[in-house]
C-alpha cells in the first residue's frame, strides 16, 4: 500500500473547479505543524520551510516535523549510505525537542520509500498529534514541504492547509518519482493554499492548485552582507585562509540530480591558476573529482556559510540540465548577491530576473571565460547588495500572512498574560466613544500652564476633566507627581498607515531607511534620540526601540545585532489603526511606565529630553507634543496602563478617539512645544528634503568641494542641502544640488541633480539633468521634473 492509499479516496477534492468562493468565515489556528522537506539536525537552515517556521513562530507555537523521507537511501552509495542511515539514526533518537522559544522540532519514526511508508504511515498522524497537543497546539495550520507527509494531513484535523511547492519532489528519485507525483497532484488540489518561488512552476501548474501564490525566497541580508564587507584576513574560516587566490566558490549540497560534476571538473581543469572551494556535502562517490586545485571541504554549519562565500573571489552555480533544475529558485542565488561577489550560473527559468547581475554560461569552455572576465572586473557588489536588501525572510512570512488572511485564516491571538497585566492596572471593560465636541487639551511647558485648547478656551482656564500638576490625586493611570524622572520603558515607532506614503512608493523603500545625512537614517535618528533620554534608570543605559509595522506594508531594515535594541513587530490585523497595535504592544510593560509613541514619518530636529522631565515631574497620563506652529508633531508620552483603554477590535484612531475618550474617563493629557522646528512630516520628496535641511547644516562650499566617496571624486560646487551617503559614486563634474544620494547610487560625470532622491542601484546619463525627481533603478524616474538631453 503507497502513502497516497492511506488517504481516504472519498476526501480527495475534485480537480474540475478551483474557483475562488465567496468570502469564507474567519478561520483561527493556534499554532503551525509543518513537515519540512529536510532534518532540523543536519540539514541546512537556510531553506524555505526552516526560515518560514523561524518567522511563525515568533507569534505562535510551531512544530517542526523532520522530513520523512523522499526515497530509500541505497547501500550502493557506499559511505554515503552509511552516513545517511546513521545521521537519521541519531534524528530519531532525540524525539521531540524544545530548541528556543515557541519551536520544537520532532523526529518521527517515519520510514521512505514504498516499504517504508505502508509500514510506518499509520504512525505518523499519532506522533505528530500527540507532540502538538503537548505544545498546546488544538487547531493547527499544516505547512507540508514533503509530499510523503500527505498521508497524515487530514488525521490532524487542520484548520488549513498549505503546500509548499518549492522543487519537483518527484524528480528527485526515479525510483520512487510516480508515487511523490501522485501525492503532489493531491496536495495541490486539497491544499487551501500551495506557495510557489519559481514563477515558471507557478505557471505551469497554476489549474492544478484550489489557490497558488509566489512567495518568493528571502535572505538574512545583513548576516551575508556584514561577511562580504570585512576586510579583516581573520574573519575567514581557518580551512580557508591558506588557499590561494584567486579563490571560485561554490557552497551548497553536491548531489547529482542538482551539481554537474562532468562541467564542474571540466571549468576547474581549465583553470589551473584558480583555487576551488566546495563546501557541502557531498553524495557523489568518493574520487569524483581528483584535480589538485579543488579542495573540498564538506559540510559547514549553517552559521558558518556567510563567512566561506565572502572567502572567496567568485561564486558559482554549476548546474545540470535537469527538470529539477528547470523549476528551481536556489535560496543561495541571493545569499551569494547579498554577499557582493560576482555569481555565474548555468542557465534556468528564474534567472530571467535577474538579469545584469551575474553571468550565464552553459558550457564549460563558457563558464571559465565568464570567470577570467569576473575575475578581472569584478563589478559593483553594492548593485548586487541592493537587489536584494529589501528581501527579509520576516517580510516573506508576512506575504504568507497576507494570503491566508484574505482566505479567512487567521492566527488566534494567545493574550492571558497580557490579560493578567490588564487586571492589574485595574482597568474595567474598554469603552471608547468619540465625544461631541472637540476636546480641550491643556497646552504646558513643563509644569507651567499656558492655555487649554478647545471650545471657548481661554488661557489659564482649566476643564473639570484634566487635572493640574499639583493636585492631591494621582492621575488615572499616571505616577505621583513630582516623582524622580524615568527614562521611557521603550520608544515604539508606528510605521503602519493605511497605503504608502508618496515618497515612499516612489522609492520603493520604507520611509525609515531614507537617509536624512551621510550617516543617519530616518530610523537611526531615532535610535539616536531614544538612547540620548536613557540615563541611569534605563536598563544597560539603553532605551529599546520596537518598530511596529503593518502586515500589509513592506518593512523597514533592522540593525541585526542584538546590542542595537532595535526589534521589528509585524501586526498580523491590518486595517485597524495605531490604537490596537499600540494596546497589544503596551501590554508588555507594567501599568505606569511610560513609552515614547512616534511616527516613522517624523523626522526629529529638536531634544526630547524637557518632554520627558516634564511628563515625569507632571505624572500626566499622556504628553501630546506640538511644533512651535502649535501643528501636531507626531510624537507622545503615553503611560501603558492607559493604552489598556483601547479596545481590541476595530479601528481606532490615537487623536481623534482615543484622546477624547480617555479625558472623559479622568485622564490627565497634556501638550508639550518642542523647540526649535520640532518633529517635521516626511510623506513627500519636499518634506524629505525639509527635514535633511533641519537635521544638519548646510552643505556650502564656494571652491569646488572634494567628496571622496569610494575613491577621489572631484565635484563642482554645490550649494544648498547636499547628502552624498557611503557607498555612493560621483563622476568628475557631477552637480549635486538640494540633493540626496543613496548608498550603491552613480551620478555620472557632467549629471546635474536638483532637489531629487537618487536611490540605491539607480544610474543617471552622463550629461543629464534631474530636477524634482525621486530615480530608482533602473534609472526611472517618479514626480520627475525635468531632464536634460543624455
Amino acid at each position: 500500500m503507497t502513502a497516497l492509499e492511506h488517504i481516504p479516496s472519498g476526501l480527495r477534492p475534485p480537480r474540475t473547479d478551483f474557483s475562488s468562493p465567496p468570502a469564507p468565515p474567519p478561520r483561527e489556528f493556534d499554532g503551525v505543524i509543518c513537515f519540512g522537506g529536510e532534518d532540523w539536525w543536519y540539514h541546512n537552515r537556510g531553506h524555505f520551510d526552516l526560515q518560514m517556521m523561524r518567522e511563525l513562530s515568533r507569534d505562535l507555537p510551531v512544530l517542526y516535523v523532520n522530513s520523512v523521507g523522499l526515497r530509500m537511501p541505497s547501500p550502493r552509495e557506499g559511505a554515503m549510505f552509511i552516513r545517511r542511515v546513521a545521521r537519521k539514526l541519531r534524528s530519531l533518537s532525540r524525539g521531540l525537542v524544545s530548541v528556543r522559544e515557541n519551536f520544537s522540532v520532532l523526529s518521527p519514526l517515519a520510514a521512505p520509500g514504498r516499504l517504508g511508508a505502508a509500514l510506518t504511515g499509520p504512525l505518523l498522524a499519532p506522533q505528530v498529534r500527540r507532540a502538538a497537543r503537548a505544545l498546546g497546539i488544538r487547531h493547527p495550520l499544516v505547512w507540508v514541504a514533503c509530499p510523503p507527509a500527505a498521508a497524515a494531513v487530514d488525521a490532524l484535523d487542520p484548520v488549513a492547509v498549505i503546500y509548499q511547492r518549492t522543487d519537483r519532489h518527484e524528480c528527485y528519485s526515479p525510483g520512487t518519482g510516480e508515487q511523490i507525483a501522485r501525492l503532489d497532484w493531491w496536495l495541490k488540489a486539497r491544499a487551501d493554499l500551495t506557495l510557489y518561488c519559481s514563477r515558471w512552476l507557478l505557471d505551469e501548474e497554476w489549474d492544478d492548485c484550489r489557490q497558488a501564490r509566489f512567495v518568493d525566497h528571502g535572505v538574512d541580508f545583513d548576516t551575508f552582507a556584514a561577511a562580504g564587507a570585512a576586510q579583516d584576513r581573520a574573519a575567514e574560516p581557518r580551512d580557508v585562509r591558506h588557499l590561494p587566490r584567486p579563490r571560485i566558490g561554490f557552497i551548497g549540497g553536491i548531489d547529482r540530480h542538482t551539481f554537474d560534476p562532468d562541467l564542474f571538473v571540466d571549468i576547474a581543469h581549465r583553470l589551473p591558476e584558480a583555487q576551488f572551494i566546495l563546501v557541502g556535502a557531498c553524495s557523489l562517490p568518493g574520487g569524483w573529482c581528483g584535480l589538485p586545485n579543488v579542495a573540498q571541504l564538506g559540510r559547514r554549519p549553517y552559521e558558518q556559510v556567510a563567512r566561506y562565500m565572502a572567502a572567496c573571489d567568485v561564486l558559482i552555480m554549476p548546474w545540470n540540465r535537469s527538470r529539477w533544475i528547470e523549476a528551481c529558485n536556489p535560496v543561495k542565488l541571493k545569499e551569494y548577491l547579498a554577499v557582493g561577489r560576482p555569481v555565474i550560473s548555468t542557465s534556468f527559468e528564474e534567472l530571467a530576473r535577474y538579469d545584469g547581475l551575474l553571468q550565464v554560461a552553459d558550457d564549460a569552455a563558457a563558464f571559465a571565460d565568464a570567470i577570467r572576465a569576473a575575475l578581472d572586473d569584478p563589478g559593483d557588489p553594492a548593485v548586487r547588495r541592493d537587489f536584494v536588501r529589501g528581501d527579509a525572510w520576516a517580510l516573506r512570512a508576512d506575504e504568507v500572512r497576507s494570503h491566508l488572511r484574505r482566505l479567512g485564516i487567521v492566527e488566534t491571538r494567545r493574550s492571558a498574560l497580557r490579560d493578567a497585566v490588564v487586571d492589574a492596572a485595574g482597568v474595567d471593560d474598554p469603552i471608547v466613544r468619540e465625544t461631541g465636541a472637540p476636546p480641550r487639551i491643556r497646552l504646558s511647558t513643563g509644569d507651567d500652564v499656558l492655555a487649554v485648547i478647545g471650545p471657548a478656551a481661554t488661557a489659564g482656564t482649566r476643564p473639570a476633566s484634566l487635572r493640574l500638576a499639583g493636585d492631591a490625586d494621582p492621575p488615572l493611570h499616571g505616577v505621583t507627581p513630582g516623582a524622580a524622572v524615568a527614562a521611557p520603558a521603550a520608544c515604539l515607532i508606528l510605521a503602519g498607515g493605511l497605503e504608502p506614503s508618496p515618497i515612499v512608493r516612489q522609492a520603493g523603500r520604507h520611509v525609515l531607511d531614507l537617509p536624512i545625512t551621510a550617516q543617519y537614517t530616518m530610523l537611526q535618528r531615532w535610535i539616536e534620540a531614544a538612547r540620548s533620554l536613557a540615563g541611569h534608570s534605563a536598563p544597560d543605559g539603553v532605551v529599546p526601540v520596537r518598530i511596529i509595522a503593518a502586515a500589509h506594508l513592506p518593512a523597514p531594515t533592522v540593525p541585526a545585532a542584538p546590542a542595537s535594541g532595535v526589534t521589528l513587530h509585524r501586526d498580523p490585523r491590518a486595517w485597524r489603526g495605531p490604537g490596537g497595535a499600540l494596546r497589544d504592544a503596551a501590554r508588555a510593560y507594567p501599568s505606569r511606565a511610560s513609552l515614547l509613541v512616534v511616527e516613522a514619518s517624523r523626522c526629529l530636529a529638536a531634544s526630547l529630553a524637557p518632554m520627558v522631565r516634564a511628563h515625569e515631574q507632571s505624572g500626566a497620563d499622556v504628553t501630546v507634543a506640538v511644533n512651535a506652529d502649535r501643528s501636531p508633531a507626531g510624537i507622545w508620552l503615553i503611560r501603558a496602563g492607559a493604552l489598556a483603554t483601547i479596545p481590541d477590535l476595530g479601528y481606532v484612531d490615537l487623536k481623534e478617539q482615543w484622546l477624547p475618550a480617555l479625558r472623559a474617563r479622568g485622564g490627565d493629557v497634556r501638550i508639550h512645544i518642542l523647540p526649535g522646528p520640532g518633529a517635521l512630516p516626511v510623506r513627500r520628496l519636499d518634506q524629505l528634503l525639509a527635514a535633511a535641511r533641519a537635521v544638519q547644516p548646510l552643505a556650502v562650499d564656494g571652491a569646488a568641494a572634494a567628496a571622496d566617496v569610494r575613491g577621489l571624486v572631484r565635484t563642482r560646487a554645490a550649494q544648498g542641502l547636499r547628502v552624498i551617503c557611503p557607498g555612493a559614486l560621483l563622476g568628475p563634474g557631477a552637480v549635486v544640488i538640494d540633493s540626496i544620494v543613496m548608498t550603491g547610487a552613480f551620478v555620472p560625470a557632467d549629471a546635474t541633480v536638483i532637489r531629487s532622491l537618487i536611490c540605491p542601484g539607480a544610474r543617471i546619463q552622463a550629461g543629464t539633468d534631474i530636477a524634482d525627481a525621486v530615480v530608482t533603478a533602473p534609472a526611472r524616474l517618479s514626480d520627475q521634473g525635468s531632464t536634460g538631453a543624455g
